[in-house]
C-alpha cells in the first residue's frame, strides 16, 4: 500500500479504493494516534516527576521560611531588650548629672545632703 503521510494528514494513494486499502489507511491512522499518545503518556508522566521535585522544593522553602520568621523572633526580642537596657542606662546617666548638680548647689547654699 502507498499511503503517504503529510503533517499528521494521511494523503490517499491514486486508483481504485479496496476494503483492504481503507482498512490499510485506517490501521495507518489508528497507529499514529497510538503513537502520539504514547508521546504525551510519557510527557505527562515526566511532568508529574518534575512536580514530585517543586512540592519538595516549597516544602524545604517553607521550613527555611519558618527557621527565619523563629530567628527574626529572636532578633526582635534582642532588639527590645538593648532598647530598654540603653533607656534605663539614659535615665541612670541624667540621674548621676541631677545629683552632681544637687550636690554643687548644696554646697554653695550650705545645705547638709540628706542622707
Amino acid at each position: 500500500m502507498t499511503t503517504r503521510r503529510r503533517e499528521g494528514i494521511i494523503v490517499m494513494p491514486k486508483g481504485k479504493m479496496t476494503l483492504e486499502k481503507l482498512a490499510g489507511m485506517v490501521k495507518q491512522g489508528f497507529d499514529y494516534v497510538d503513537k502520539r499518545f504514547g508521546r504525551v503518556e510519557s510527557d505527562i508522566s515526566g511532568m508529574k516527576g518534575d512536580m514530585g521535585g517543586i512540592n519538595d522544593d516549597i516544602g524545604g522553602m517553607k521550613s527555611d521560611i519558618q527557621e527565619i520568621k523563629n530567628d527574626l523572633q529572636i532578633t526582635q526580642n534582642d532588639v527590645a531588650a538593648m532598647r530598654r537596657r540603653l533607656d534605663q542606662a539614659a535615665y541612670q546617666y541624667e540621674l548621676v548629672t541631677l545629683e552632681q548638680r544637687v550636690g554643687v548647689l548644696e554646697r554653695k547654699t550650705g545645705i547638709r545632703r540628706a542622707r
